[in-house]
């Protein structure tokens, strides 16, 4: 069980939805979704191993979250080291037959880095941000339009679209706010402070969605769904704004992303339809 959880399995699945995503972006369907989802979430999945082995000596000693492993928690390395190996080798293997090889070489270096000492850039201010948007969103996504697509014309769509995505979820690293005081890490939302944080997070929310608005008169995609959520969102970071108790702040921070992370992994689920409906896909 604790090999299981160390693999966070249900934090993958967001990223089918992106990769759908690109498919209806460029209305396109083919054996590459099935290759690069299962290269990406393989990836993902070494990602978060690193991630869990390296955060649980310090900052997830302090976290309110139960998904973590934990210090105390007792692992065999040797079965450690043989699925960071499997499962390195399976998701640039799937990555290869999609297509997009050196794409998720790129993703597993970034995501790497992203935990990995001494780089560790999770705990360096502004890195930490673009190494959750390119492995969550712009490398998932980008990887088929760079090959079946034009990429120069996506950079700018895919941009806004990732801040958008990003600034949804940006809330989930203020609930752990303390935790990561705590452990000493220096995060962008840790230097800029809880307050500064919740303007930087509103003003992301409203920048982004009104820029998405605006592409969609240049007839490029839209979804409702994630309009909605960026808003939900806007309105939670005034909310928080208000509270004078930190405490408060992060409790309720805390609720939040117990409502939207079930949300964000019905993505796959909602792209799927929506292939459906537009015949992108057909039963």
């Amino acid at each position: 069980m604790n090999y299981i959880k160390l693999l966070r399995l249900d934090e993958h699945i967001p990223l089918i939805g992106v990769i759908l995503a690109a498919s209806l972006y460029l209305r396109q369907t083919g054996m590459w979704i099935i290759g690069w989802a299962l290269g990406a979430i393989c990836i993902s999945i070494v990602v978060f191993m690193v991630n869990e082995l390296v955060d649980r000596e310090d900052t997830d000693k302090y976290s309110w979250n139960p998904v973590h492993i934990g210090k105390n928690t007792r692992l065999n390395m040797k079965i450690v080291g043989f699925l960071f190996f499997l499962f390195t080798i399976l998701g640039l293997l799937f990555s290869y037959l999609a297509g997009f090889f050196w794409w998720g070489i790129l993703l597993w270096i970034i995501g790497i880095m992203y935990s990995l000492k001494p780089v560790r850039l999770k705990a360096r201010f502004g890195l930490d941000i673009l190494a959750q948007i390119s492995c969550a969103i712009f490398i998932p996504f980008l990887a088929p339009i760079s090959t079946l697509g034009n990429l120069r014309n996506t950079l700018v769509f895919t941009l806004i679209l990732s801040l958008m995505l990003w600034s949804v979820v940006f809330p989930y690293q203020l609930a752990d706010y303390e935790a990561d005081v705590r452990a000493g890490l220096k995060s962008t939302h840790v230097v800029l402070g809880m307050k500064n944080s919740l303007i930087f997070g509103f003003f992301l929310v409203v920048g982004s969605v009104s820029s998405y608005v605006m592409l969609r008169f240049f007839n490029y995609s839209w979804s409702i769904f994630l309009v909605l959520l960026a808003i939900f969102s806007a309105a939670m970071y005034l909310h928080w704004y208000r509270m004078k108790s930190q405490k408060k702040q992060q409790e309720s921070m805390q609720s939040y992303v117990r409502i939207v992370k079930p949300l964000s992994q019905i993505l796959p689920f909602y792209f799927l339809v929506w292939m459906f409906i537009t015949k992108l896909l057909a039963f």
